[in-house]
């Protein structure tokens, strides 16, 4: 039904580790985040991609898409814009040698709750990101994240309504709409379903004012409704896994937000594999149930 992948470091900084995981899940494939101690896909050299590539080829194992960290910046500031904005090229270029159809994005560090503060955000996307995007095969596809100004599936319609380009699309995460005090599934899904292209995997929880990352299927997310719901309406893309959830000690909020090196992969594997049992088994629930 779908493709399934799991984050390269919610298992390991080591791809040898990444490969073997995918095996034993018999897995379709990675979405590249950190490796190597917090090495990012832009930071990568072209040695170190031309590794990844010959690794994962090697294996029967695709590059579903480069998780960057593009826009998780100060939009505010014209120099971290600029920076992230030649972020951006370098994943496009990843992308392009590794063969994702994706590049994960985001749309800036929620700092203000003004009502022109996302309309400023997509005026920026429409004459400086879109140019960067034309000619070239991956598509630009925004998660809704709650640190950042599109953190709701509300917020990520208008979004994208906005930016008006089948170039940017939606990256649905519902478990992140947790944070912000959406349902996720139907509610949230309702908003983006015509504009998905890639979907992420992880579960959270509110406990009390705070919201927890949780194993999959035992957070808040109806995920065979929505699993059902990306099936029905003939979503044939990638599952990612970004677990999140660590079975030992919880994540700092740093790390929640900038992940990536070996203190946010430590602990990841065991936890990576508990999660990936579980969204078999609701994959496998959500295929009977009527």
């Amino acid at each position: 039904m779908f493709r399934l992948a799991v984050f390269s470091d919610e298992v390991s900084q080591d791809l040898d580790t990444i490969v073997s995981f995918c095996r034993d899940f018999a897995l379709d494939g990675i979405e590249l985040r950190s490796l190597w101690g917090r090495k990012t896909p832009d930071q990568l050299t072209d040695e170190e991609l031309m590794r990844v590539k010959r690794q994962l080829e090697e294996a029967g194992l695709a590059v579903c898409s480069i998780a960057s960290p593009f826009f998780k910046c100060t939009v505010e500031d014209p120099a971290e814009v600029q920076e992230h904005l030649r972020v951006l090229e370098r994943c496009l270029d990843a992308a392009e040698f590794l063969g994702a159809g994706v590049i994960r994005g985001f749309t800036g560090w929620r700092k203000e709750q003004d009502g022109d503060v996302l309309e400023r955000v997509a005026d920026i996307f429409r004459r400086e990101v879109l140019p960067l995007l034309e000619g070239r095969r991956p598509v630009l596809a925004i998660e809704n994240e709650g640190s950042t100004y599109v953190g709701s599936g509300a917020e990520l319609a208008r979004f994208l309504e906005m930016v008006a380009s089948e170039r940017v699309a939606a990256c649905w995460d519902p478990g992140n709409c947790i944070s912000v005090g959406e349902v996720p599934y139907p509610d949230g899904y309702e908003k983006v379903r015509a504009r998905v292209v890639h979907v992420h995997i992880k579960d959270q929880a509110r406990r009390g004012e705070e919201t927890v990352p949780a194993p999959v299927g035992e957070g808040e997310v109806d995920f065979v409704g929505q699993l059902r719901a990306l099936a029905a309406d003939g979503y044939e893309g990638w599952l990612s896994l970004e677990t999140h959830w660590r079975k030992a000690a919880r994540l700092s909020e740093d790390a929640v937000q900038r992940p990536g090196g070996e203190e946010f992969s430590a602990g990841a594997e065991e936890a990576s594999r508990i999660c990936m049992e579980k969204l078999k088994a609701l994959l496998e629930q959500a295929e009977k149930a009527d």
